[in-house]
């Protein structure tokens, strides 16, 4: 910490509550694209990629693709000011237990993907196979690691 944020404590307790509302909002939207995916693993993807069981309202899933497992995660980050959900993918490494980041992505509160650097990759409102083609991402990811 370099400087202080807040010129009081109101600004401190309005601002850390906006943030806890935009922070709802992207663990609801993450949520849902685990169920999602979940449901098109099934589906659409059975002989790709396997997700395993998750427990609701989790922000973590793990899954196996070509005999490969990864793990998928979101935990938060502010980033041009602005609150967002950071979606790490993980793979294991080969020797030792530790884990590797793969790749990650930025999922904002109104459902826009963006790269780590802030360009805007799609956006879900905008684009109906943008959540499909998200996942197809992950696994190529998962993959190519």
């Amino acid at each position: 910490m370099q400087t202080m944020n807040f010129k009081d404590a109101d600004s401190a307790t309005t601002e850390l509550a906006n943030l806890k509302r935009k922070w709802v909002r992207i663990t609801d939207r993450f949520t849902g694209l685990i169920q999602y995916w979940s449901d098109v693993a099934t589906t659409h993807l059975g002989k790709i990629v396997a997700i395993d069981q998750v427990e609701e309202g989790s922000n973590r899933f793990t899954a196996t693709t070509l005999g490969k497992n990864f793990t998928v995660e979101m935990t938060s980050i502010i980033f041009n000011g602005e609150l967002y959900g950071r979606i790490l993918i993980h793979t294991p490494t080969p020797l030792n237990s530790s884990r590797l980041l793969a790749g990650e992505v930025l999922l904002s509160d109104s459902g826009k993907i963006l790269s780590p650097e802030g360009a805007v990759l799609a956006d879900s409102n905008a684009d109906s196979t943008a959540d499909y083609q998200l996942l197809c991402e992950i696994i190529r990811v998962a993959i190519a690691d």
